[in-house]
């Protein structure tokens, strides 16, 4: 049986999530606290337990001027003793249907990319692929970094990926999203220069910076990487169909026109 989740499930939904994920229980705890309602999170339930869960995280897609309400689908997981039963796929059909019959769009990124031969058989499309650019520390004018509020982030961000389509976050989730990161070692930083202003999301690893997000320019993204030392940064690859959308990485990332249901992505 699949059905909305209740107050009374969130010791399964913990449990679940625990066995599935690495997280540690005091994320999941804040996860429930900040995110949970009954119409967010899908469970199937067998002979009274709940088996597997889909959480549905509320936001939007802007596009050509226009807002269409949306569902980020998260943190998707079956128990172990219950998984080789197709409990899952059936489970992701059951949220593609409340989906559509709420007018509402769907979209997920999976961790890997083997998913992908598990979320295209129920409509999902790959909307894009993603590379790996190094950005060299060569001469550059100087750049600060600057520590930036939420909402000022939240309001860079969806300036400038506006003009090119994106997923537009409520402070709520995007501040969750940020405090998960941050624990992780991510930075987020406000960066200037004489090339303009924005900011970039980063972390370093064996002695590499990576950015994941900038809201910048190509020249401010340039001076702040020569500031890191040089960095590494995802960017989508720019070859993919037309009609296909430059949101950032981290929070939002690519969905065509015509099949707001995608997954990615896939580094090469």
């Amino acid at each position: 049986m699949f059905r909305f989740a209740a107050i009374d499930d969130l010791p399964a939904l913990c449990a679940i999530w625990s066995e599935a994920f690495s997280d540690s229980t005091d994320y999941i705890k804040e996860f429930y606290r900040t995110h949970f309602s009954p119409e967010l999170t899908l469970v199937c339930e067998e002979d009274g337990q709940v088996c597997a869960m889909a959480n549905l995280l509320p936001c939007s897609l802007f596009s050509e001027g226009k807002t269409l309400p949306a569902r980020y689908i998260y943190a998707v997981a079956t128990l172990k003793s219950f998984r080789g039963r197709g409990i899952g796929s059936k489970l992701m059909t059951a949220v593609c249907d409340r989906l559509t019959a709420a007018n509402l769009c769907g979209f997920l990124s999976p961790a890997e990319k083997s998913l992908y031969d598990f979320y295209r058989p129920i409509g999902f499309t790959e909307a894009f692929a993603a590379k790996k650019l190094h950005i060299s520390a060569s001469s550059r004018p100087k750049c600060d970094f600057e520590q930036i509020s939420t909402e000022e982030l939240l309001a860079v961000r969806n300036r400038f990926f506006a003009e090119k389509g994106c997923v537009l976050w409520e402070k709520p989730q995007f501040s969750a999203f940020r405090k998960d990161m941050e624990a992780d070692s991510v930075h987020f930083f406000k960066i200037c220069s004489q090339n303009g202003h924005g900011y970039v999301v980063c972390y370093k690893a064996e002695e590499v910076w990576h950015i994941t997000e900038a809201a910048a320019n190509s020249e401010l993204l340039k001076d702040a990487a020569a500031a890191l030392g040089g960095a590494e940064f995802t960017v989508p690859c720019a070859a993919l169909e037309s009609g296909c959308y430059w949101t950032g990485m981290t929070f939002g990332n690519i969905f065509p026109k015509a099949a707001p249901a995608w997954l990615g992505y896939d580094l090469n």
